[in-house]
């Protein structure tokens, strides 16, 4: 396999870069359709921290949310809160702040491949194991994002 020029390459990876962003970004607020109900929770408790300083429950600046009888990683809250300041309590702006660290991620697994081979090749982020828990996010999904998906098992038993 012959060598690319530093230029070329950095063409190339500005493209990986782009259709990865672009397919964590598009139409995030639409795909999937509506809020789960952890989403419509995290988004509901930022909203109220934001303004009050207190969850649903009445607890100021709380670590764990209590929802739906259990509690809740207040990670997402409060990663939203800029963006629902911002946005409003939209959809989007729940969403923007767990598929822009999927975006981070592809900028950190270059630089790790970089280092690790410097002549692998590099389009392992668009790998829709990395793209579809950008789009709805169990609780603290936005920094367990450089994390790999677990194996699977097809074992019949």
């Amino acid at each position: 396999m012959r060598n690319l020029s530093r230029r070329t390459e950095a063409v190339c990876a500005a493209a990986i870069f782009a259709l990865g962003f672009a397919l964590r970004l598009a139409a995030l607020a639409a795909l999937p359709a509506g809020l789960n109900q952890d989403e419509a929770s995290a988004l509901y408790d930022a909203w109220a921290i934001l303004n009050y300083g207190v969850d649903r429950n009445m607890n100021a600046l709380p670590v764990l949310l209590v929802s739906w009888g259990s509690g809740q990683n207040a990670l997402l809250s409060y990663l939203a809160m800029p963006f629902i300041a911002l946005l409003g309590p939209t959809v989007l702006a729940l969403r923007l702040p767990v598929a822009l660290s999927g975006c981070l991620t592809l900028v950190f697994f270059r630089a790790l491949a970089r280092r690790a081979a410097p002549r692998a090749p590099r389009a392992a982020g668009q790998s829709p194991a990395r793209i579809r828990p950008r789009r709805r996010p169990p609780q603290s999904a936005g920094i367990s994002s450089a994390t790999p998906p677990p194996p699977r098992n097809d074992t019949p038993f």
